[in-house]
């Protein structure tokens, strides 16, 4: 239907149908994932829309490729067309928009870790909102300005504007952010030592997420209250909730959640000693973050496969920049699961050692196999084929991920 209202409008020279079609041709690819066609048919749509001069539907189809590139994890292209649209919707007074648009460069800037220059876009969303009085959207820039206080380690700054998010999302009768916002002001109370506050919010969160009929956020928070009890110690306390949220977990397969559980059933177990079991289930840990990164990559090798070289047009070209970004992106990636497991085989090296844990820098590099022997060397018998068979797990994914790499820049 859409190319349909495409040939229509081009027939009768309609260029206000024929950007509109165009638009939604691209919205229909994005549906079907197909990025690359989604992003040109957003990109004629633009020209469209600039030849007869809607400044404003012109921004809008930047902010939509934008976030075509988001989904796909290709997050310089998403900054570029981002800002391009705020400089096209910088003189058309349409405020609401604006508002939009720099929060979604702020919440960019926050997946490439630049929490500063996200804050600073959070803090122009807001101040455009304010004016506006859009408390739901106030609200929710408020939040994303204290997780990136609490990030830089500004306890209190976090704390302020988490509390003013949720003031606003109960006045508005905003049940499921309230959800949210408990959470994340209980995560800070712990952050600043105090438990019993932490406690009360998550508190708070439950019974906000049973009343919502939310299981997944009901489990959630049950791995947040063990965290907490692992915490303070009280490591019995811990347990109860892990063993509690664990099968519920599994049975609604949330790998974010099991990995949440998985680490803090590590935490207990090496908290009361158990140095085997804890070493079990930071591998389960590892398990889930080296499978999502190597179902990313044998997506992307599939893809590739079945596509092959990317034809020499303007959807060629997208195709070709959206691949090397993606590659980029799982190259970071796969720096930060080789660095976090190289950290932990060190950790349980100096803890079973009984001895103090080595600054990072004195580790050695991730990529020479002696620092693997030696950490390993130190660590129980049973566990040692595991973990050696998950760091040639992880080398594996290094491998894939630099030839994909390798395609990439002959694209």
């Amino acid at each position: 239907q859409a190319e349909r209202a495409r040939e229509l409008s081009r027939k009768l020279d309609h260029g206000i149908g024929l950007a509109a079609a165009t638009r939604l041709k691209g919205a229909i690819h994005e549906q079907l994932g197909d990025y690359p066609r989604a992003v040109s048919c957003g990109m004629q749509a633009l020209v469209l829309y600039r030849e007869i001069g809607d400044q404003r539907e012109a921004g809008r189809c930047l902010n939509n490729i934008g976030l075509a590139y988001t989904r796909m994890g290709a997050l310089g292209a998403a900054l570029d067309h981002f800002q391009r649209a705020l400089e096209i919707l910088a003189g058309d007074g349409d405020d609401q928009i604006r508002a939009y648009v720099i929060n979604n460069i702020g919440l960019t800037y926050r997946s490439l870790d630049n929490h500063p220059r996200a804050m600073e876009h959070f803090q122009q969303s807001l101040d455009i909102l304010e004016r506006l009085g859009d408390r739901r959207s106030i609200a929710h820039a408020l939040s994303n300005i204290g997780l990136c206080h609490r990030t830089l380690g500004d306890g209190r700054q976090a704390m302020e504007h988490m509390r003013r998010s949720l003031a606003i999302r109960q006045e508005i009768g905003d049940r499921f952010s309230q959800t949210h916002s408990w959470i994340n002001i209980a995560n800070l109370h712990r952050d600043l030592g105090e438990h019993d506050q932490s406690y009360d919010c998550l508190m708070r969160a439950m019974d906000l997420a049973v009343e919502g009929g939310n299981t997944i956020m009901e489990v959630y928070v049950m791995a947040l209250l063990a965290k907490l009890k692992n915490v303070t110690g009280e490591l019995d306390a811990a347990l109860d909730y892990i063993e509690h949220a664990l099968p519920l977990a599994e049975k609604l397969g949330d790998q974010g959640v099991l990995r949440t559980l998985y680490q803090e059933y590590a935490d207990n177990h090496e908290a009361g000693g158990r140095l085997g079991k804890a070493l079990e289930y930071r591998l389960r840990y590892f398990q889930g973050e080296v499978g999502l990164l190597s179902k990313n990559i044998d997506g992307m090798e599939d893809r590739a496969a079945a596509s092959g070289q990317p034809p020499a047009d303007e959807t060629g070209r997208i195709a070709a920049g959206i691949r090397r970004d993606q590659v980029a992106s799982l190259k970071l990636k796969f720096g930060n699961v080789r660095r976090e497991f190289r950290q932990m085989l060190e950790h349980f090296a100096a803890v079973a050692d009984k001895r103090p844990e080595p600054d990072q820098e004195s580790c050695g590099d991730a990529g020479d196999e002696k620092w693997l022997e030696r950490a390993i060397g130190h660590l129980p018998e049973p566990a040692r084929p595991a973990l050696r068979g998950m760091w040639a797990d992880i080398r594996d994914i290094g491998n894939k991920v630099e030839r994909l790499r390798q395609r990439s820049e002959q694209i």
